[in-house]
């Protein structure tokens, strides 16, 4: 799934400007949204093909799943979440940003908590971690306030002048010139005070929802050594981004030389490279994410290719992904559609996107296909998008966290996890039996996944809550 995430993330990179000259009527729904008009989308799933799954108990499978769906609607402030069984909502999950609190909704009661501290869902549910950054928004930040950024460095250190030789930036391309900006240790470290508060909007744009640990992470770091940053530009003054060189420590960690290479082009691609050895030691960090794409408005075609690695300390993962989305006009509106595919070592994932763009909305279907050592996998999801009422998220009760003893905050944490979990539970007790311990035993057993089959059971003893009580 990780890869999968690797390729969405590429079209969450797209500038605003770019995916308006590739498909308007999908920009007119983002650009409604900046402008606070809430969306709602809806989405169901079919599963084709389960590696080590029985047919009944795909059959059992699918036949839950097309009774399930899920409601999502939301606006700039705001996310409300609804599972649906047969049409009847049996679990809802919202979150909500305003007057200085995070609130969660879980079930019908409102746990709220105060901005910048620990958000209620990680309270109540643990350390969740379920907020993808927002990549776009904190790059935009950044490079409108490079000015800003380059002054305060200039200020405690040195602005040489402009230096013509290349800098090589994948996906970005080779620019032939760039500002260097070099500062002692103490400068250094003077000058990174004064950048927080720059980086912590960063960081705000990346995550609304909540940027304090990122924040934390970022005053934990302690330049030991000098440091050089390259301010990279194309002749025409165009920011295409930096470059860092210097020696640093994390907190406890090992101290690091570090080199970050950042960089960003409208009409190209993006990267982010990161290489931190340690200075005394063997142990290593390099990170990369890098995509590029390229748009035929001939065919209004858009490409697109990218990769992602991670290595650390002699192991490394890395996923590369290619492919392209046709936008395709017609008298009603447009078809989106086309094909990605993100490979893994011996692992493939395809994307199939295949969607009607009209002025009210888009709908359709993005099918994924794995291939892989345990078998293959082909699943479906069938999603809308749509401009939505206004709506809250209000729950029958207000509770706030931040002023409960820690015993208060235990029992509503044991509290909310047992409403949960009860929800969850009636929805399979509300299946029908025999499908109930198919599905029981799929879940159960996670050799669909990567491993071998083993019988499935005829029945199960799946009970409602309800039951219980009865006895």
């Amino acid at each position: 799934m990780k890869r999968v995430l690797c390729v969405l993330m590429v079209l969450m990179l797209f500038t605003g400007s770019a995916r308006a000259e590739f498909a308007p009527l999908l920009e007119d729904i983002f650009r409604d949204f900046d402008q606070g008009v809430p969306v709602q989308a809806e989405f169901s799933v079919d599963t084709e093909e389960l590696p080590s799954v029985s047919a009944p108990a795909l059959e059992a499978v699918r036949n839950q799943l097309g009774r399930l769906s899920l409601s999502v609607k939301m606006d700039k402030d705001q996310e409300l979440l609804s599972l649906l069984y047969d049409g009847k909502k049996v679990l809802s999950l919202g979150s909500v940003r305003a007057d200085g609190e995070n609130g969660v909704l879980l079930l019908d009661d409102l746990y709220v908590t105060p901005a910048g501290e620990q958000t209620a869902l990680d309270v109540l549910l643990g350390d969740t971690d379920t907020a993808l950054p927002q990549w776009e928004k904190g790059r935009a930040y950044l490079w409108e306030r490079f000015d800003t950024l380059y002054g305060v460095l200039a200020a405690h250190g040195k602005e040489g002048e402009e230096v013509k030789a290349t800098t090589s930036i994948k996906n970005v391309g080779a620019s032939g010139r760039y500002i260097p900006y070099t500062l002692e240790k103490d400068q250094m470290n003077a000058a990174w005070q004064e950048l927080l508060l720059l980086l912590d909007g960063v960081m705000d744009a990346m995550y609304p929802a909540g940027s304090e640990e990122g924040k934390a992470w970022l005053r934990s770091i302690l330049f030991t050594g000098d440091a050089e940053i390259r301010r990279v530009r194309d002749k025409e003054q165009n920011e295409w981004g930096f470059r860092v060189a210097g020696q640093v420590q994390m907190g406890e960690g090992a101290e690091r030389k570090i080199t970050l290479l950042v960089g960003w082009r409208q009409d190209k691609g993006f990267c982010l490279e990161l290489k931190a050895p340690e200075t005394a030691g063997e142990g290593t960090v390099r990170l990369l994410h890098s995509g590029a794409y390229t748009l035929s408005e001939r065919e209004n075609i858009l490409k697109l290719e990218g990769s992602c690695l991670r290595r650390q300390n002699g192991e490394s993962t890395k996923a590369e992904w290619s492919g392209s989305i046709r936008y395709t006009p017609d008298e009603n509106g447009a078809r989106l559609h086309g094909k990605i595919t993100c490979q893994q070592d011996d692992e493939k994932y395809t994307l199939t996107p295949d969607f009607v763009c009209r002025e009210g909305g888009v709908a359709g279907t993005l099918a994924l296909r794995k291939d892989g050592k345990a078998g293959d996998t082909k699943i479906s999801l069938q999603a809308s998008l749509a401009p939505a009422e206004a709506f809250e998220v209000a729950g029958n009760q207000v509770i706030s966290l931040s002023d409960m003893e820690d015993w208060e905050k235990a029992f509503v944490v044991r509290h909310a996890k047992t409403a949960w979990l009860r929800a969850a539970v009636n929805v399979f007790a509300a299946m029908p039996e025999n499908e109930r311990a198919l599905i029981t035993h799929v879940l159960r057993n996670d050799a669909w996944m990567d491993g071998d089959s083993v019988p499935a059971p005829e029945t199960g003893n799946w009970r409602s809550v309800e039951e219980d009580k009865a006895e």
